[in-house]
């Protein structure tokens, strides 16, 4: 991990401990409602983007780290599983 990435997970632990296990829901929940109504794909990816960083906010806590941690994995594995079942190109 470089200087940077480690910079950023102590500023994203940081505002975390700040925003507890409330703020960064409501903030999950915000973004999701944007990914729903903007519909787009880009829109989605970005939605995903800014979920990472609130994922990595919830390393201030072991109980949301878990939960952060369980969802990755859930879709880790159907990722896997998804493309598994497709050829190179099929959407």
């Amino acid at each position: 991990m470089s200087l940077y990435d480690l910079e950023n997970a102590r500023k994203l632990k940081k505002a975390g401990e700040k925003l507890g296990r409330e703020g960064l829901a409501k903030r999950t929940l915000a973004i999701a409602e944007k990914i729903i109504k903007d519909g787009s794909y880009k829109g989605a990816i970005k939605g995903a983007g800014q979920m990472k960083a609130i994922c990595q906010a919830c390393n201030f806590d072991v109980y949301w780290q878990e939960k952060a941690s369980i969802g990755f994995f859930e879709e880790y594995d159907t990722l896997l599983s998804i493309a598994d079942m497709l050829e190179p190109g099929d959407v």
